[in-house]
């Protein structure tokens, strides 16, 4: 009987990880995407045998993925930081050609001149500003 899983891959700082959507607990790793796939075919060949010694009921495939478009902000408004920035006691000194610098008496931060700032970066300035990330 041939049956069909549904395998979901996730990049992961050694490579990738792989999982079955059907059934969950088949999850395992490769350094790339396609020693993954052979990894996730053992482990499942290897689970289809526990399960049939443990006389344990196998989760049948054919399971239906479909993927769901969503926005999330990787940048957020330049606006928006130096409000935060204001809000706690920071305030322009200078225009520069390329930063705004905001100091408060205790710390000097450059703010680049741009309609967006990656959420990484602005919270990294939150961060040297003494500030906790709000990004």
């Amino acid at each position: 009987m041939l049956s069909n899983y549904t395998a979901k891959y996730t990049k992961i700082s050694s490579g990738y990880m792989g999982q079955l959507v059907e059934w969950p607990e088949v999850v395992t790793e490769g350094k790339t995407l396609e020693e993954c796939r052979e990894m996730l075919k053992d482990a499942l060949r290897e689970m289809v045998i526990a399960y049939r010694e443990k006389g344990k009921e196998i989760p049948s495939g054919g399971a239906l993925i479909e993927q769901v478009p969503i926005e999330f902000w990787v940048s957020i408004k330049r606006s928006d930081l130096i409000k935060y920035f204001k809000e706690n006691e920071f305030y322009l000194l200078r225009e520069g050609g390329k930063h705004s610098i905001y100091p408060n008496g205790v710390k000097i931060i450059p703010i680049k001149r741009h309609r967006t700032i990656d959420r990484i970066t602005a919270n990294e300035l939150c961060k040297q500003a003494g500030l906790k990330p709000k990004f």
